[in-house]
């Protein structure tokens, strides 16, 4: 009887915890365009440039506003980078997921070819057909 008590407690949440549903940083993302991650992210820190409108950030920002997303109000902020390798392709070349996020918030997203000479080897996740 009591196994059936922790059966219960475990299928139902009974505990009161939430950290059986909670999923890490950007699995949003990965679910909203059912990308297969393959193991753990990697995280890093990165503290935005004040104008995000060179080459590297600038890119990045015209590839959040095509996915929905914008770095602008984060411009100056440390945010975190986190990275997913994903088991999905892009003309054979293996990608990974960066996620950009503020707290447990998502801020932005966009892939990466993993192991290519191609630059810059960034793809907006809405110009994706995988």
């Amino acid at each position: 009887m009591l196994l059936l008590f922790f059966y219960f407690m475990f299928m139902f949440g009974g505990c009161g915890s939430d950290s059986l549903d909670a999923l890490p940083v950007g699995y949003d993302i990965v679910a909203k365009y059912n990308l297969s991650v393959v193991g753990g992210p990697t995280k890093y820190s990165v503290t935005l440039p004040q104008q995000i409108n060179d080459a590297n950030w600038g890119l990045k920002e015209i590839l959040c506003q095509e996915a929905g997303f914008s770095l602008i109000e984060f411009s100056g902020q440390e945010i975190s980078m986190i990275q997913y390798h994903l088991s999905d392709l892009y003309w054979g070349q293996p990608l990974d997921l960066i996620v950009l996020a503020s707290g447990e918030t998502t801020v932005c997203g966009y892939l990466s070819l993993r192991d290519s000479a191609q630059v810059p080897g960034l793809l907006g996740l809405n110009r994706l057909n995988l």
